[in-house]
């Protein structure tokens, strides 16, 4: 084996083992969840980020109002309806709980279980085979709609659990998500393993070419 196999199948042996390090923590993670899906008592308050205005829906109208009636009054600071306020249950119910639990992510540690064993089995037929076959490619396209599918799924469950707790909490309130937005770790992970995927058949195919040619 020469210099730059004994790299290629090294690195792969240290990728391997990360990832079976990584999929301990994560069933371990998963497994606390769990536990406190099923003993919901021991949160002892659940907390949501609205804002101002699903709280206090009329508060903007009810100074202009104040204004109205005291003309000659000093000037009214409105507050800003937007802002952010975190919104705590002191004494939440065993369905707000589980709630809780969901939003918060559990499902995330979750589906990244089948996502780990899945990358842990690609890496160990890299390691043993050439990377470049037509069904290592396959394998890495599958990885990447894994990645794509389970971790859509978790997300979606996650903010329609956040969204019911919401409406448990603040019946009347219509804001949706009051969270800033940012790029899913799921969507540019799929993304970038399906990138790699079309990458590994060109390289396949250029090799191919060269051995047709010598």
């Amino acid at each position: 084996m020469d210099t730059a196999a004994r790299t290629r199948t090294g690195w792969l042996a240290r990728t391997h083992k990360l990832l079976t390090a990584i999929l301990v923590f994560d069933v371990i993670a998963a497994l606390l969840g769990l536990t406190d899906l099923f003993h919901s008592d021991w949160v002892r308050d659940v907390s949501i980020r609205v804002y101002l205005s699903d709280i206090y829906p009329d508060l903007g109208d009810a100074y202009d109002r104040t204004a109205q009636d005291l003309p000659h009054s000093p000037a009214v600071n409105v507050p800003d309806t937007f802002s952010l306020v975190t919104v705590r249950v002191t004494h939440p119910s065993a369905f707000q709980a589980v709630l809780y639990d969901l939003g918060l992510g559990w499902l995330t540690v979750l589906a990244l279980i089948p996502i780990l064993l899945f990358a842990r089995r690609l890496v160990r037929e890299a390691y043993h085979h050439d990377p470049f076959t037509p069904e290592m490619i396959r394998r890495v396209r599958k990885l990447g709609l894994l990645v794509l599918g389970c971790g859509g799924g978790a997300e979606l469950v996650a903010l329609a659990a956040r969204v019911a707790l919401q409406k448990s909490v603040l019946r009347d309130s219509g804001t949706i998500m009051a969270d800033s937005p940012s790029v899913p770790w799921w969507l540019l992970t799929g993304l970038l393993v399906l990138a790699f995927g079309e990458i590994l058949r060109r390289g396949g195919q250029l090799r191919a070419e060269l051995d047709g040619v010598i």
